[in-house]
């Protein structure tokens, strides 16, 4: 007899009988299957959820590398702008809209910084610092950092006979304006080791914040593998940040280090399509939609840090409860056709001014709401470097623009791309 034999004969002479061993069985595995798939967060009714979430892991490690842009076509395919999935057992609400929520969820960081006394102090305290109050203390040092770059251009390019990359230039442009603000300090080269360590270190941390990158965040036991490559990584990370005296405010460290050379060399690169050719109009409303557009089409910071809810919030008839995990997809609400238009994946300048009426008039800039785009968050814990952020970007962008006809390079062309833009925005 084979053992297959053996088992069913030794069941059906078991004083228990066949029935209560299979009634056993089924109980140990339902219950497993629960065990396995229970959330913190119970299904939320109302809010849809996207199929597919495998028994264990869930969502988890259907995401892949680009968790962002996965998330911004689950909203195009099942039309559901606010939906939850699960991530082992973690329920989490991923939000694609522009509009309805976001200041709602106050939350705290996941690995950040709590929303406490001293988060809401730290924020105010930098709130006052990069208030719209305090930008013309400011103006010596955005023309002097703005020149720099135009100055270092027309030496290292030989007066524009040579091609190069003004991307080094723009990163130090604003690396200096974090130093200057912060330790009165400034670097004179693009081209040095210091700097070049910031950059890369500063990019590897945020890559380190994805919410799918760090499978050890959901499966716990993950952690205490021997020879943890994600330990490791971070670790030489974090050593490798406090050698190089880098900001360890997160959100801060985004805005200048990572959003204006990451945004202004794709929007230059976008001016310099064969559909545009530098054809635009030199005013300054013209310019202000440029930047504006260059904001809302570039997301640099695409998806949120994880957030936790702190009380419950409504959402139509659903109501999220505390403590529910919540990420926030700015690439979606960013491009979404329902807000913008059919063109919403196209760079547009134009869609912020007001057509002029009669040849001799110009362009006129519409009216916005506080939050134009997505790019800087929104609601309580959106970021409080966007008024500088964006006065940054006006200098450069005036200067380069006003000096310079931008002409794109045959051999390596700029990717204008809002997804291929995020994938390599870190290097």
């Amino acid at each position: 007899m084979n053992p297959l034999s053996n088992l069913v004969h030794f069941v059906r002479e078991s004083p228990v009988g066949l029935e209560t061993v299979f009634f056993v069985s089924v109980t140990v595995l339902f219950g497993l299957y629960k065990l396995l798939t229970h959330t913190d967060i119970l299904y939320i009714r109302g809010i849809p959820k996207i199929p597919g979430a495998l028994p264990v892991t869930g969502h988890l490690t259907q995401p892949g590398e680009d968790h962002t842009t996965v998330c911004e076509k689950w909203w195009r395919q099942y039309g559901r702008s606010v939906f939850q999935i699960r991530l082992v057992n973690t329920r989490a609400v991923i939000l694609c809209t522009f509009h309805g929520l976001f200041s709602s969820i106050q939350g705290f960081t996941i690995g950040s910084s709590p929303w406490n006394e001293s988060s809401r102090n730290k924020r105010k305290a930098a709130s006052t610092t990069l208030s719209k109050a305090m930008m013309k203390n400011y103006d010596d040092m955005f023309d002097l950092e703005s020149y720099c770059i135009v100055s270092d251009l027309h030496c290292d390019t030989e007066s524009g006979a040579l091609e190069a990359s003004f991307r080094p230039y723009i990163q130090r442009y604003a690396l200096n304006t974090t130093l200057t603000l912060c330790y009165g300090i400034r670097m004179d080269e693009a081209y040095v080791d210091l700097l070049r360590e910031i950059l890369h270190v500063g990019s590897a941390i945020s890559l380190l914040r994805l919410a799918s990158e760090n499978y050890q965040d959901y499966i716990p036991i993950l952690r205490h593998l021997p020879k943890n490559v994600k330990n490791a990584r971070s670790k030489d990370l974090r050593k490798r940040r406090d050698n190089a005296a880098i900001l360890k405010d997160e959100e801060t460290r985004l805005t200048g280090v990572e959003t204006i050379p990451g945004t202004l060399v794709s929007c230059i690169g976008s001016l310099c399509t064969p559909e545009s050719v530098n054809d635009f109009e030199e005013t300054i409303p013209y310019l202000n939609a440029i930047v504006k557009e260059a904001g809302r089409y570039y997301t640099v910071s695409n998806m949120s840090l994880p957030r936790k809810t702190m009380s419950d919030v409504r959402w139509g008839e659903a109501v999220i409860p505390k403590n529910t995990l919540v990420l926030i997809s700015a690439q979606a609400g960013n491009h979404g056709t329902y807000y913008w238009g059919p063109d919403a994946g196209t760079f547009n300048p134009e869609r912020w001014l007001d057509a002029p009426t009669t040849p001799p008039s110009l362009y006129a800039e519409k009216p916005i709401s506080s939050t134009p785009h997505l790019s800087f968050g929104a609601g309580s814990r959106s970021c409080p470097g966007a008024t500088i952020a964006s006065k940054l970007f006006n200098a450069a962008l005036f200067r380069l623009l006003s000096l310079y006809r931008d002409e794109a390079s045959v051999s390596d062309p700029p990717s204008t791309d809002y997804i291929d833009y995020n994938l390599i925005k870190a290097r």
